[in-house]
């Protein structure tokens, strides 16, 4: 089997390997480890670090770095700059080195990265390599040379070594938390010694088998004490070399359970007015207006986190949870339920339900613990003081009224003098303010100050549900290069597709959709009014691992870069339409696991005439396309378009007033029709008109429809969907003349992407960071202002999975 970017370097292996601690590093205290060592192979080592960044941003040459280890001086080391992983090496004459293009800006997640240095390698591109989970970093966006063949560094020279900080002033430390570093002395090692790929097409650890040489090292960080280096301290060395490390500035507090192999939810700094805000972790969030959002969000289960009431004064401090769809900064309206202290009254605690407040529900001080105990299932909400409730008539707070109820986070609200400390589980002493707790929720997992109420879990990856299907199995995007010839075999899709959406990269063409309901050669195009066509040359048969295309220039011109998107759903569906008028024939093929459905139907010309879609929920999105002639018309019919708003594939329009689908939102069952051309009529002979109809569903792990708010800024908005995404496409609601926006993994599979497609245009693919958002393990992040994605406006957008929050990694 393949990974995730089509490497078959890396193979699927059985076993899971645990990771219990990491270490957290807060560049406030200036935290780092050292150790003075004897000289080592200065022309081969390996280093294997797992990491969870607190912060992002730091440009090159400034303070502003995430340092993982250095060497002698600031001339050696492997970090982070520019949001970038760096390379960089010396010998006390020349530097040498790189700064990949791929940017780390993901904090909600835990990455691996291995830095190999060989100079003894006879080709120059492999003295100095970096991979980011499993796959090598080729891109270089600032190249400092490469070293000569048998050029020796001063890393793992003779002298002083850090983890954490660079050597001398003027670097700051690292911000977040590591775990399970291995460095490996004398041997270029690759990534399958460390990590291999799991179902879901995560990169997870492994236990390192080989040898370290004389001046290797393993840190897992299972001791907590702290200061000189000993087998009883956090830098103890657990590779038999006894090649300990020695803390500064490491509280025995700082050892965490927060790993790769059981993520904990944070405060997210991508979803946070400021994100220099945070400290410890990304637990602790500083004075200042400032609202904030978490790194989980769930829609299903029962949920507990506590907060620590830290340096109060007359200022506002609000703690509860809210939904996900609206701008963090634009927190009005009923979207949040919340407890607000002070009041206007003192002391008094507010219930803030909605645009509902109750006032003077108890008092709060300074060193108090908020327990918030919340039931997705029930729609209810309770708050504690110090394990008690607030009031007696406050516990078990209905929050379904909620406009944004179907998945809730965590949220914060911090002003001028406060300071909150959060803890979903993974420090009890809230940083060392207070006693460890030591209290594990009813899964054995995380550890609280009070223990949670009954039922009630942390909030960290081992506690999520198992996702109910491997995305990899229902969508996937493969890309090409045209070569011209005729009866060409496409691979690598995994499963025999029945709907494959196919785009030129790099000539100007037509968006092509082709389904197995219409049969091979047939297609629609997405830019286009124009009727279905039909060309042998095209899509000539839908295979078990892809599809065959033709030597036609769309798909298969000479050189030409061309993406693929597509789409599994194999069961066939038959019957005739309900409701008024007659009913009529349809076929289709349905998978409810993936939530995905093709129907091909007539049209009767009747109002009322209803077209079953079989998946057996509600669709969360439906687009219909007369195959004669007419626009494709799409609707998000529970997003605030409702059933009387849709907007069309085939142009910039914004959503607007339309009746065709009855102005009725669809059931469990069916779609309801309005009579005419757009969605149901018949021909000059009366004959029912043909029509196609895709709908789909958000399945939890796999797929997103929904709508987001943008923010008009270059930290743009966060956009949730519970899952790493592998696809995902956009379109301004508001504002007419945008393009509808696609990006995928594929043709950028580390951040930024930016590279595009516009469905309802011919245009080649353009790129750049003018239009760019990071993909990140929860959802996706704008990092441009730009009308077609991230201005000040509501967007529809859909997206598929690359692999499940529960199990992935940060970009």
């Amino acid at each position: 089997m393949s990974g995730p970017f089509g490497s078959s370097q890396w193979m699927y292996k059985s076993g899971d390997y645990e990771v219990a601690n990491s270490l957290r590093f807060e560049e406030g205290d200036e935290a780092f480890l050292s150790r003075t060592q004897d000289a080592g192979n200065r022309r081969t080592w390996s280093f294997s670090v797992w990491f969870k960044r607190g912060k992002t941003g730091g440009a090159n040459n400034t303070a502003n770095k995430d340092v993982f280890a250095g060497a002698i001086d600031n001339d050696n080391m492997v970090r982070i700059a520019d949001d970038a992983l760096q390379f960089y090496t010396y010998d006390g004459s020349a530097d040498y080195g790189f700064i990949s293009s791929a940017r780390v800006r993901d904090t909600t997640a835990w990455s691996h990265a291995l830095f190999v240095f060989n100079t003894t390698s006879s080709t120059a591109a492999h003295r100095q390599r970096i991979y980011l989970n499993g796959v090598e970093l080729t891109d270089i966006a600032t190249d400092y040379g490469v070293p000569d063949q048998d050029f020796e560094g001063l890393f793992n020279s003779a002298g002083a070594h850090t983890i954490g900080k660079g050597i001398g002033s003027g670097y700051e430390h690292f911000a977040g938390y590591l775990a399970e570093i291995n460095f490996i002395d004398g041997v270029a090692k690759t990534p399958s010694d460390f990590g291999e790929f799991g179902d879901y097409g995560e990169w997870k650890p492994i236990k390192y088998a080989g040898s370290y040489g004389n001046e290797g090292y393993y840190l897992d960080f299972k001791s907590s004490g702290v200061g000189t280096a000993g087998t009883t301290t956090i830098g103890a060395d657990r590779s038999g070399n006894g090649n300990h490390w020695t803390s500064t500035n490491v509280a025995a507090t700082d050892q965490m359970p927060d790993t790769p192999s059981n993520n904990f939810c944070t405060i997210n700094s991508l979803d946070v007015e400021t994100a220099d805000k945070l400290k410890e972790g990304s637990l602790q969030l500083e004075p200042g207006l400032n609202r904030s959002r978490a790194t989980f969000a769930v829609t299903t289960g029962k949920w507990y986190f506590e907060v620590l009431l830290k340096d109060q004064s007359n200022s506002n401090v609000q703690i509860g949870i809210a939904g996900v769809v609206h701008k963090v900064s634009g927190d009005t309206g009923n979207e949040y339920v919340r407890i607000n202290h002070p009041s206007a009254n003192g002391n008094g605690i507010i219930l803030k339900l909605g645009g509902t407040d109750t006032d003077n529900l108890g008092a709060v001080a300074n060193g108090n613990i908020i327990g918030v105990a919340f039931d997705m299932g029930e729609q209810e909400i309770s708050f504690l003081v110090n394990n008690s409730a607030i009031a007696s008539d406050s516990t078990d707070v209905d929050f379904s009224g909620l406009s944004n109820n179907g998945t809730m986070t965590p949220h914060f609200v911090n002003q001028n003098g406060r300071r909150s400390i959060a803890n979903f589980g993974q420090d009890s002493s809230f940083a060392g303010n207070k006693t460890a707790g030591n209290n594990a929720d009813g899964n054995g997992q995380g550890d609280f100050f009070y223990a949670p109420p009954s039922g009630f879990l942390a909030l960290c990856s081992k506690n999520l549900p198992e996702p109910a299907v491997i995305p990899s199995e229902y969508f996937n995007t493969v890309l090409w290069t045209g070569n011209a010839t005729d009866d060409r075999n496409i691979t690598g899709v995994g499963f025999s597709p029945n709907m494959v959406w196919i785009k030129s990269r790099g000539t100007t063409n037509d968006n092509m959709i082709f389904d197995t309901q219409r049969g091979v050669g047939k297609y629609l195009r997405t830019n286009s009014t124009d009727a279905q066509d039909s060309n042998a040359d095209t899509l000539q048969s839908f295979d078990a691992d892809g599809f065959q295309i033709g030597a036609d220039s769309r798909l298969n011109t000479n050189n030409d870069p061309v993406s693929s998107w597509n789409w599994y759903a194999a069961t066939a569906v038959s019957g005739n339409s309900g409701g008024s008028g007659d009913d009529v024939p349809y076929t289709g093929t349905v998978n409810t696991d993936a939530g995905f459905s093709i129907i091909k139907y007539g049209g009767n010309g009747v109002t009322g005439h209803q077209v079953p879609h079989h998946l057996g929920v509600v669709p969360d999105m439906i687009w219909i396309r007369n195959i004669t002639t007419q626009s494709w018309n799409c609707w998000w019919p529970n997003t605030q378009m409702g059933a009387t708003k849709m907007m069309q594939l085939d142009n910039g329009g914004a959503a607007s007033a339309q009746q065709w689908i009855n102005n009725t939102m669809p059931t469990t069952a069916h779609i309801e029709l309005e009579a005419g051309a757009a969605t149901n009529t018949k021909d000059g002979n009366q004959d029912p008109q043909p029509y196609m109809m895709y709908s789909w569903k958000s399945i939890p792990g796999y797929s997103k429809f929904g709508e987001y708010e943008g923010n008009g800024s270059a930290n743009g908005s966060y956009v949730h969907c519970g899952f790493l995404p592998a696809f995902v496409l956009l379109k301004n609601m508001d504002t007419a003349d945008e393009r509808w926006m696609m990006y995928d993994n594929k043709r950028d599979p580390f951040n930024f992407v930016s590279k595009r497609n516009a469905a309802d245009g011919s245009l080649t693919e353009s790129s750049g960071s003018g239009q760019s958002l990071d993909f990140v393990s929860n959802g996706f992040k704008f990092r441009a202002n730009f009308a077609s994605g991230n201005s000040d406006e509501t967007f529809a957008f859909m997206a598929f999975a690359e692999t499940p929050f529960k199990y992935a990694n940060a970009r």
